[in-house]
């Protein structure tokens, strides 16, 4: 299982949990499967066309999926992914 890392403002949906291993080979998957444990966090991190939000970054083992295949990014079990999300000022 893969890693993921929460960032603060998503960690009060995961019942206060810093990382969460979840399982899939892709972005998308391990999404989906983070959702599945925690729903409440799909507002923070995905837009309405169900797509990472544009103020939301996913890194996996500190390479931007931007840079890779976004949500088709492949995963392998011992990855770590980072979500960062980025400040807006309004």
């Amino acid at each position: 299982m893969a890693t993921i890392y929460l960032p603060a403002r998503m960690r009060s949906f995961a019942g206060s949990k810093a990382k969460v291993e979840v399982s899939g080979s892709t972005i998308r998957e391990l999404i989906e499967s983070l959702l599945a444990i925690y729903p409440k966090i799909e507002g923070q991190l995905l837009d309405n066309s169900q797509s990472v939000s544009k103020h939301t970054k996913v890194f996996i083992n500190g390479t931007d999926i931007s840079q890779l295949q976004y949500e088709d990014s492949t995963v392998d079990k011992n990855d770590s992914v980072h979500i960062v999300q980025t400040m807006t000022v309004q």
